[in-house]
């Protein structure tokens, strides 16, 4: 299961509708507990694209504490396409 989540789709000035640009790529084999769609299981990963400043905060926002752990843990790369503030 592959899954993009949008954690952001703001320019540099966030709003509290809107965060800073950034992106999760989400993916996950066998079975197990489910997060937030995802399957779960021992083979997921993840990769942030665009991180900007507050990502983290996001991730906490869209997961639980444990789900967003996993999703960290999972994390395999972090591509930023240019230079954030």
């Amino acid at each position: 299961t592959l899954k993009l989540v949008v954690l952001g789709s703001g320019s540099a000035r966030p709003s509290s509708r809107r965060n800073c640009s950034s992106l999760l790529l989400h993916t996950a084999i066998a079975g197990g507990d489910s997060i937030d769609g995802f399957d779960g299981g021992s083979t997921q990963w993840s990769m942030l694209l665009d991180c900007a400043e507050g990502t983290v905060g996001q991730l906490e926002k869209h997961f639980d504490d444990t789900k967003c752990r996993d999703v960290l843990l999972g994390l395999r790369a972090i591509w930023v396409s240019h230079k954030h503030a």
